[in-house]
């Protein structure tokens, strides 16, 4: 089960990484620490996107990705939703509205 975990979180990645060539996008800081209001433990993202504040957590990091889901971030867990979206998220022409 782990390896096909980390295949399909590899795809995903790759699709991710093919998605958003060019600088069109906000680049991502890998393995942040990010502190939610109300608290007290930082929780770790695989990638963040702070300006339009978007985080991507893998599935070792599924219980982050439960504590992060209940704030204004917007949060994607490697292989489960649309990548697509979370693209169109940190596409620089949508942070400046």
């Amino acid at each position: 089960m782990a390896s096909h975990a980390s295949n399909v979180e590899s795809q995903a990645l790759k699709l991710l990484k093919d998605e958003m060539r060019g600088s069109a996008y906000e680049h991502p800081l890998l393995g942040a620490k990010l502190a939610l209001q109300g608290d007290d433990s930082p929780i770790s993202p695989l990638l963040t996107w702070e300006h339009a504040r978007v985080a991507l957590f893998d599935i070792a990091g599924s219980a982050d990705y439960d504590r992060a889901s209940r704030s204004d971030w917007k949060c994607y867990l490697l292989g489960n939703k649309n990548v697509g979206e979370l693209v169109d998220n940190v596409r620089v022409s949508s942070l400046e509205r």
